[in-house]
């Protein structure tokens, strides 16, 4: 997870147009097992780099909560998406 938010971060990775969106859904969620889960059967096509992050996390969240090491890195890298993503300028704004 570290390296996908490096590569982020230095440009040698761009997410696709919906992936910000599901990253922005993931860190306006209470991290449990189930919201994950529901999260990744509800994600719009074009996320697939992301939700097959989710099985981890999901599977750790079944014992453990939102603040376990394992989660973290995931939950770092989808507010720093989400962030991102708010700071785009919407279509209107671009007039």
């Amino acid at each position: 997870m570290t390296t996908l938010q490096r590569r982020y971060a230095d440009g040698t990775w761009i997410p696709l147009a919906e992936e910000p969106q599901l990253a922005g859904q993931l860190a306006r969620l209470p991290w449990m097992e189930e919201t994950i889960r529901a999260a990744k059967r509800e994600a719009p096509s074009g996320t697939e780099c992301l939700t097959v992050l989710l099985d981890n996390p999901a599977f750790v969240l079944r014992c453990t909560d939102a603040r376990d090491p394992a989660v973290l890195p995931l939950r770092a890298l989808a507010d720093v998406l989400a962030d991102d993503a708010d700071r785009q300028p919407t279509p209107s704004a671009e007039r």
